[in-house]
């Protein structure tokens, strides 16, 4: 109930925010007490400044009242590229979370590095078992190798190295480390879990940004393998390589309007058979800010997935720096590759997003998402695809 009553009032704040921009005109300019005002003026956007930084507070459901620093710069080093960085911490659920994310940094000719690190501290975080068909409740201690809820620290590192071979194909080096260390609460003791892959990506993107609302399309196919190099990890015996196609396509339908459809799939296979010690980060999973929003965070997860995804998005105000947009998801994770992945027993989630956009490359974007299991407020600096 009290998280309902959160909801309910932090979207009444951003329809406040929303109509207090429509009717800006009608605003008395002569009170500079105005509180809209003021945090128009703090919030509002920028299109000539390349670096800002400021203090926020929001509401998730994962979270609860958070309170956080934000940071973005476009220009980072007087190179192009840019970098964003939130820093957010809940007192309500002790949760804290540092989030850093580097675009298309210029480093040596055609070659270009990105890559986001995520760390958070949590008090408690839920895990369920494997499998398309698995309940909300339900837990193995063979499949999930120990994994229950507990107080700890997740870590995740992605690097990539991007070369354009023209102005529109490319591919990328990519590289991955995940860590979790939480206090297991049913098995009494510490637990630490790394692992590490290296990856290469190869795609054609044709996407281009007309007024806030893309067009085009993009195409990319991923391989990744595991290493155990940097994790060192004495438990690691998985060896596995995945395999991911992922298509997008953002059609016109009106004035700064698009609807953006994404379908993206992934098959994983074994060198050598793994056995309980499984990672959850290893896996396919469904469950994320920008991927079946409606769930929690690895909700589903197995060898291999297939997932549709579908937004129409449009402009709110005459500024076009506030857009929503609606949205759907459906697929599910499976045990094998077979045709009744893309048919049978598909997990469905959809919702209603805001997106506020401080300038044409950094935007924040809050999405209320509702599934079958309960209904997710997520909250995040880029679009979900």
């Amino acid at each position: 109930m009290k998280r309902n009553k959160l909801v309910i009032l932090f979207m009444l704040l951003l329809t406040i925010v929303i109509f207090s921009e429509e009717n800006k005109k009608e605003l008395d300019l002569k009170k500079s007490n105005n509180i809209i005002k003021k945090i128009k003026r703090y919030y509002g956007t920028d299109d000539v400044s390349t670096s800002r930084t400021f203090f926020f507070p929001y509401y998730a459901s994962e979270t609860g009242l958070t309170f956080g620093n934000f940071y973005y710069n476009t220009n980072l080093f007087n190179k192009g590229g840019f970098i964003t960085n939130v820093i957010m911490y809940s007192p309500s659920t002790d949760i804290g979370v540092d989030w850093m994310e580097l675009k298309d940094i210029p480093v040596f000719g055609k070659y270009k590095i990105g890559g986001d690190l995520f760390w958070a501290s949590f008090d408690e975080i839920r895990l369920y078992d494997r499998g398309n068909d698995s309940s909300k409740n339900a837990f193995t201690l063979e499949n999930m190798a120990g994994y229950d809820n507990g107080h700890g620290k997740y870590t995740n590192l992605n690097l990539n190295l991007k070369k354009e071979l023209n102005d529109y194909d490319y591919y990328k080096y990519l590289f991955n480390y995940s860590e979790l260390g939480m206090d297991s609460k049913i098995l009494q003791r510490r637990i630490k879990l790394k692992t590490d892959k290296i990856g290469f990506e190869i795609g054609r993107d044709k996407t281009f940004n007309r007024d806030r609302a893309m067009t085009g399309e993009k195409i990319a196919f991923i391989f990744e393998k595991s290493l155990n190099l940097i994790s060192n990890d004495s438990s690691n015996d998985r060896d596995y390589y995945k395999l991911k196609f992922d298509a997008r396509k953002y059609i016109p339908v009106g004035e700064k309007k698009t609807l953006a459809i994404r379908f993206l799939t992934m098959h994983m296979d074994y060198l050598k058979e793994p056995d309980k010690n499984m990672r959850d980060f290893d896996f396919a999973t469904l469950g994320d800010l920008g991927l079946f929003r409606g769930y929690y965070f690895m909700r589903y997860k197995d060898y291999n997935s297939a997932v549709w995804q579908m937004e129409y998005r449009f402009p709110i105000n005459k500024k076009n720096n506030i857009r929503g947009s609606f949205f759907t998801e459906f697929g599910r994770v499976s045990g094998k590759y077979d045709a009744q992945m893309f048919y049978k027993d598909l997990k469905l989630d959809g919702g209603f997003g805001l997106h506020y956009y401080f300038n044409d490359l950094v935007m924040v974007r809050a999405d209320l998402a509702i599934c079958n299991e309960q209904t997710q407020l997520r909250i995040s600096t880029s679009q979900a695809f």
